[in-house]
Parts: C-alpha cells; sequence; structure tokens
C-alpha cells in the first residue's frame, strides 16, 4: 500500500477539509491583521475622518482674535471721547430724517420672512435701504475726500470696540456675515453716526485653502444653494447701506449666479461695494443698468504687495484723493491698524483732505443725491 494512502486511511475526507478550511481561514486572518495594522491603511482612514469632521471647524475663527488684539488696547494716548448719541426718535419715521435718528430697520423698510428672518426691500414711497441707512453728510466738490473702510467688523468684538472708540465716526465699517450678534452689534454702532455696510462671504481664487466658511456663496453650488446663503447673510441684522463683496476671477464661469444675487440685492435697493479693485465689470455694468449705487474701492491697505508698509499704501491713496477729488481704501482689523489710523487721520485733517463715509463717495458723483434731505448734515469740517 502506498505511503500517502496509509497516512490518509485513518482520516475521513471531511476531516480533511475541514482541516485545510481551518488552516486557509488562519492565514487569511493573519493577512487582514497585518493590513489593519499597516501605516498606508492608518493613514487612509485618519484622512476619512478628517474629512468628515472639517466642517465643524469653520466658524472657530470667529472670535481667535481677541488673545492677539489685547496689546492694541495701550494706543499710547488717551482714548477719544464717546460721542454724543443722537436722541431716537421712533414716532418720527420719514426717510427725511437723520439717518441715525431711530433704531433699524425702519418701518416700512424690511419684509418679515416665515421664519422671523428680516430681509430689507425698497419702501412704497420709494424711499430705498441705502438712502436712508447711509450716514447723512454734506458733500462739497472742493475738498479731497477719503473714505477710510474698516473690513471684517465684529469678527473680535474687542478690535471692533477700539476702532469704534477711536475713530471719528466718518469711518464705514464692513460687518462680516459671521460675526456674533451682528443685530447688537448695528445697535452700538449706528446711534453714534457710523454707516455699516454688509461683508457678504464670497469663495475666491484661492479656495478652499483660503476657506470662506460654511454660509459662503460657491462658484460650483447651485444657485438655489447660493440664494439661500446669500438671503441667510442679508437677514443677519438691518440698518446697513449695501452689500460688500471681495470678488475675483473665481466666478468667472459662474455669470448666471452673480446675475441673478445682484438683481435680488439690487432690486431690494441695497448699494455695492466692491472690495477687489481688479474685480471684472459684470456687477458695475449691472448696477448702471438697474441705478443701483455702485462703489469701488482703490487700496487695500493691508495687502500683502505693501509688505506690511501701509504707510506708503496711505500716501498712494492720498495722491488718489488729490488726482480725482476722493479715494478709498480698505483696513483690516489688526492690532496695528488703531494706531496708525490715528496718526494718519490727524495729519490728513491737517492737509485739507476731509474723511466721509462711503456712501458720500457715489453721491460725489451723483450731485442730484449730495443736498437730498435724506443726505445733508453739517458738518464742522466741511
Amino acid at each position: 500500500m502506498p505511503l500517502a494512502e496509509t497516512i490518509l486511511k485513518p482520516f475521513g475526507s471531511k476531516s480533511f477539509f475541514a482541516g485545510l478550511f481551518l488552516i486557509v481561514a488562519f492565514y487569511a486572518c493573519a493577512f487582514l491583521y497585518a493590513y489593519l495594522t499597516s501605516s498606508s491603511y492608518l493613514q487612509d482612514a485618519g484622512a476619512k475622518l478628517a474629512s468628515i469632521t472639517v466642517n465643524i471647524q469653520r466658524e472657530a475663527f470667529i472670535e481667535p482674535q481677541d488673545e492677539i488684539v489685547e496689546a492694541a488696547t495701550d494706543l499710547g494716548a488717551p482714548p477719544v471721547a464717546e460721542e454724543t448719541a443722537i436722541q431716537s426718535t421712533p414716532e418720527n419715521t420719514s426717510a427725511a430724517v437723520d439717518a441715525q435718528a431711530v433704531d433699524a430697520p425702519y418701518p416700512g423698510l424690511f419684509e418679515t420672512l416665515p421664519n422671523g428672518d428680516l430681509l430689507p426691500k425698497i419702501a412704497e414711497d420709494g424711499t430705498t435701504p441705502f438712502n436712508a441707512y447711509s450716514a447723512p453728510f454734506a458733500v462739497n466738490n472742493s475738498k479731497k475726500l477719503i473714505a477710510l473702510v474698516i473690513d471684517d467688523t465684529g469678527l473680535s468684538p474687542s478690535m471692533t470696540d477700539i476702532l469704534h472708540r477711536e475713530l471719528p465716526k466718518e469711518a464705514t465699517f464692513l460687518v462680516s456675515a459671521y460675526a456674533s450678534k451682528p443685530d447688537e452689534l448695528q445697535k452700538k454702532l449706528r446711534p453714534n453716526g457710523r454707516e455699516l455696510w454688509l461683508k457678504v462671504p464670497f469663495e475666491t481664487a484661492q479656495f478652499p485653502q483660503d476657506d470662506p466658511g460654511m454660509r459662503a456663496i460657491l462658484s460650483r453650488a447651485s444657485l438655489g444653494s447660493n440664494m439661500e446663503n446669500f438671503k441667510w447673510a442679508l437677514s443677519r441684522f438691518s440698518g446697513y447701506s449695501g452689500i460688500a463683496v471681495d470678488m475675483d476671477n473665481a466666478f468667472t464661469k459662474a455669470r448666471p449666479t452673480i446675475g441673478a444675487l445682484m438683481k435680488e440685492s439690487f432690486d431690494r435697493g441695497l448699494g455695492y461695494f466692491e472690495i477687489n479693485n481688479s474685480a471684472s465689470p459684470q456687477v458695475k455694468d449691472m448696477a448702471e443698468r438697474m441705478d443701483a449705487p455702485y462703489i469701488r474701492n482703490e487700496i487695500k491697505l493691508h495687502d500683502p504687495k505693501w509688505n506690511g508698509n501701509i504707510t506708503e499704501a496711505g500716501e498712494l491713496l492720498e495722491n488718489i484723493a488729490e488726482s480725482k477729488g476722493f479715494a478709498i481704501g480698505v483696513l483690516k482689523p489688526y492690532p496695528d491698524t488703531p494706531r496708525f489710523l490715528k496718526e494718519w487721520i490727524a495729519s490728513l485733517t491737517a492737509r485739507n483732505y476731509v474723511l466721509v463715509p462711503l456712501s458720500s463717495i457715489y453721491k460725489r458723483t451723483k450731485p442730484e443725491l449730495a443736498t437730498s434731505p435724506s443726505s445733508v448734515i453739517q458738518n464742522d469740517q466741511l
């Protein structure tokens, strides 16, 4: 009898195949264990976990600057005293009253959504939010006008307080849609005559490295999704003259989306401030067709191209104002901003420049608006 048959004879076929199955199962388990503990698998799993949790981190930036701006509280000079607030006159809601004299929203200038949110709208008598909420200011064409605009207001409450306390009321604030309690913020800022605009978050060409947040307008999102986020931003607070957008070529191929959003904004009587001075003329052309207020920035004083030398950027802004009679500059609410602006504004005043609210630049180009009852106020500088 062959040796193999002698060995296998005591075992039945079922026993043989059961043993074979156990051996295969053992090696399969060993292989699976080695794979699951390999570094490549753990990296893949970690990457998947990160992609799942990243969205909940988007709004963590709302108040991180509080820790780094405390050094700015000691500005080396006595704080400017708070200006006397204009007395509120709720019973007088005419568009001809001082635009900062009553609480926003003004009657007739808003609609209420089913969820209770408020959206700006044009009143039945034709009064627009731009005309009603813009800070009144007498525009004198013989003066050199400069509008200083503070970007991303409200992301750092402590820095917002410093800038509001230290800067004259003619400096305009762009309140971020991501600001904490923006409606309470506007109630604190507007009574002293501060003009506010709403900063709407838009995707830029640096997306996704430059994250515009969870409620931003995205070039590849559907119109329905973008419109929902746009109306969310518009409903964050009341009392703003218009929207401010830092738009670049990210939306070159999304013209229908931009057209629909801007029509929504202009139909509601809002102005438009273009922060990016090299943006395409799409919005400007549309604003002109709809006879809507459009204002374009000249210089970002904290642009990286200045290598931190905002003094040089300020000098260029003065040259622009000297050349065409007016200029606009946007600054970030950084720790160096309050001290620089206090010194620079004093220098501008001494050299016959006049600081004006942002809307006054548009009125400078529209003489019929410069003398309207809702836009004129006596000012000692003029």
